[in-house]
């Protein structure tokens, strides 16, 4: 009887030490798919951010090719009517 009562206390003890080391395990599993996630988030952001810094340099470009353009046609106009004067 006693000897008994001592086994079922050691499965008893065994199985909740089964379920903390489970536990465990399980809160580890988490923090590792959670630092992926957020590692992910970060760089997914860092990409999007390259993209549109790289959207406003295009748009930098072509605001000033065409301002250029403009002030190269203006000049030229200014030039000819000089000459015409």
């Amino acid at each position: 009887m006693i000897r008994q009562r001592l086994m079922m206390q050691q499965t008893l003890q065994e199985k909740l030490a089964f379920k903390e080391m489970q536990k465990q395990q399980e809160k580890e599993e988490e923090e590792a798919f959670r630092k992926t996630t957020m590692a992910k988030f970060a760089e997914d952001d860092r990409i999007e951010q390259m993209n549109d810094r790289k959207q406003r340099m295009k748009q930098l470009e072509h605001f000033l090719w065409n301002f250029s353009v403009k002030m190269t046609c203006i000049t030229s106009m200014k030039i000819s009517e000089m000459f015409s004067e």
